[in-house]
């Protein structure tokens, strides 16, 4: 009991003192490629997060977090981004994992939207 009330008295003075400062947690994306497609040049908000082969991930920190799509080059060459919008709410980690069925946008033809296993099926 003493011990708990000893700690207890610690912490108190030190909030009390500006001793501990709590840091929030940094904002991040993780992107996961579990799709048969390399994804080439892969941005989010004008954040780079380079290739990411079948089977790989990148994770960067953004900023203060946003919405925007994640856009990039199928490895045949066609500009890509997500159909929806991509939001990261600020001090938050967002996970994305990129499948077979994940519904993306070619702007070769911005109106057709496929899924990402089928983009050189096309």
């Amino acid at each position: 009991m003493k011990k708990l009330l000893l700690i207890c008295f610690v912490l108190i003075n030190s909030c009390y003192f500006g001793e501990i400062e709590v840091i929030p947690e940094a904002t991040k994306l993780l992107l996961r490629n579990q799709s048969p497609v390399e994804l080439i040049y892969v941005s989010w908000n004008s954040i780079d997060f380079g290739d990411i082969d079948s089977g790989d991930k990148s994770e960067k920190i953004v900023s203060d977090g946003g919405t925007a799509y994640i856009y990039f080059y199928a490895n045949d060459g066609t500009r890509c981004h997500t159909q929806a919008l991509i939001p990261i709410s600020k001090h938050k980690r967002k996970e994305i994992t990129f499948i077979s069925t994940t519904r993306i946008v070619c702007l070769d033809d911005p109106l057709n939207s496929l899924q990402l296993g089928n983009i050189n099926k096309r």
